[in-house]
């Protein structure tokens, strides 16, 4: 599953598969056809996001 979202001047990524996603978007970036990529950030960087989707299920 992927999902995009344009908020503002920021497109909003949804992936099940963030490691494909992510090795995909460095040699995007790396070759320069998506323009300048400011920031990349994951709310699943801290502990609150991984309990929440740990006790999800």
């Amino acid at each position: 599953m992927l999902s995009l979202k344009f908020e503002g001047e920021a497109v909003v990524v949804q992936t099940g598969r963030p490691d494909a996603f992510y090795a995909r978007l460095t040699s995007l970036a790396a070759s320069g056809e998506l323009g300048i990529i400011h920031e990349v950030t994951s709310p699943d960087d801290n502990l609150q996001a991984v309990f929440q989707y740990l006790v999800k299920g």
